[in-house]
Order: structure tokens, then sequence, then C-alpha cells
């Protein structure tokens, strides 16, 4: 029985990868472009020009032996590469960009988890009451009070929140919150008081305030509480500010406070 000598099957080996080769070599950009459309997918940068530069290299060695047909085979196989290369470019790009937005807004939520990013906190007041004539342990006696609560707005917590009042009596005492947090719904409340007589008898006044320095992880804020005499009530209003930010201001009005008038 006859048997092919060892240097045939490598020929036929050799002709059969070469082949191979040229296939998908010949269809690969096409491969590519139809993937792109079809998935979205496109190769690494870089693949197609480096494919292309290796083509090239071969084609002056037959293209004076080639075909019109052949030729414009070519040519469009060329344009093809160049094509996918230019869109695997573009999209490269749009995807570091994407990457980097998204780094970016995790590093963001990170500081922002540990400043407070633009959380605050602002105190509710309720309707002023008194004078109180029985002895109450945070709360002159015979002075009228109003009480404070703080209210969380934002998602990121505030570290190392300490509240300082002053009202017309002097300072109160320091109110140390330290972490505080959306989801927090036990506070230490905050008694506002003044006495009911203010200025002097031959001219008694019917505002007073009191001032909430709020320090936190993102920055100071004062809340000032202005209290105004309607009749033989006490109202308020409140306005929030930020020392590091001019434009930020909230304001606030209990019930019966005029809103047109300025303090």
């Amino acid at each position: 029985m006859w048997w092919p000598s060892v240097r045939v099957c490598m020929g036929i080996l050799a002709v059969i990868a070469v082949g191979i080769i040229a296939v998908i070599v010949a269809v690969l950009p096409f491969g590519f472009l139809l993937t792109y459309f079809w998935t979205g997918w496109h190769p690494p940068v870089g693949i197609c020009i480096g494919t292309l530069a290796v083509v090239g290299v071969f084609v002056p060695f037959f293209w004076d032996k080639i075909d019109a047909r052949t030729k414009a085979f070519c040519i469009c196989y060329f344009l093809v590469f160049l094509l996918v290369e230019i869109r695997s470019i573009v999209d490269d790009r749009k995807e570091t960009q994407s990457q980097f937005e998204n780094t970016a807004s995790a590093l963001t939520k990170i500081i922002s988890h540990a400043t407070g990013g633009t959380s605050y906190i602002y105190f509710a007041v309720t309707e002023p009451r008194g004078p109180i004539e029985i002895e109450t342990p945070g709360i002159a006696h015979g002075y009228i009070y109003a009480t404070a609560y703080s209210e969380f707005v934002g998602e990121f917590p505030l570290h190392d929140v300490v509240v300082r009042p002053l009202c017309p009596m002097g300072g109160l005492p320091r109110v140390d919150y330290y972490t505080l947090y959306p989801s927090n719904v036990t506070r230490q409340a905050i008694y506002l008081q003044f006495p009911p007589s203010i200025g002097s008898p031959s001219k008694p006044l019917n505002e007073t305030e009191c001032r909430l320095v709020i320090d936190t992880s993102n920055g100071s804020y004062i809340q000032v509480v202005h209290f105004s005499k309607q009749g033989d009530k006490w109202t308020w209003a409140s306005r929030l500010t930020k020392d590091d930010q001019p434009d930020f201001k909230q304001e606030f009005f209990g019930p019966g406070f005029p809103k047109d008038q300025k303090w």
C-alpha cells in the first residue's frame, strides 16, 4: 500500500493552512462589521489597523497581476477595515468616558459619605408657650419657650454635628448629635427661651431672636429663629444659612407669622 511521504503531507497541510488563513483574513473585516451592527461589539483598538498593515505588506506583490474586480474587492476590504477601526476608536472613547464618569460618581459618593455631601439639618420649632411657672429641667422659670427639633435633609450622613444655641438670656448648653443619618428618628430637643418682657418698661419690644450655630462635617450653618408677638401670642419664623455658601437659604414660618414682615 502506498503512503505519501512526510514532505508531501507537510506540503498539503501548509496549503490547507494557508487557505484557511486566507479565508479568515478575507472575511475578517466583514465579520467584524456584521458583528458590530448585530451586537454592538467591536474589536479592541489597533486590531483592524494592525491587520490592515500586515495585509498591505503583501499587496504590492500581486497588485499588478489581479483583475479589476479583485482590485475593487481589495479596496472595499481596506475600507471596511478602516471603517471598523474608526468605529472601534469612537466606541472605545465613549466606553472610557463612561468608565471615568462611573468612577468619578463612585468617588463622589465615597467623599459624600465621609463629609455629608449636600445634606444638612435644620430645626423645626413648635409654637411658643409660657411663661412657664413650674420648675422644668432646661427651661428658666417664668420664661417663654419653644421646642426645636432637628430635621434631616439629604441622603448622606452628617458627622461631628454640634449645635450651640444662643438666646437673649445668653448661651444655652451645647448639644452634641455626633453622627446623624437620614433615618434618625430619635433627636434631642433644644428649648429656645426668652423672658416675656423684652426691652425696657418704658419701651417694650415685641420681637426677639435666638440663634442656632450648627457645625457639621460639611460646613457650618446658622439658623436664626425670630419671635414676634402678634396680639397676645408669640409666633416665629426662621432662616437657615451656610457660612461658605452665600446662595444657600432656607426659610420656615410658624402659624400666624406675617410673611410680609421684614426681620
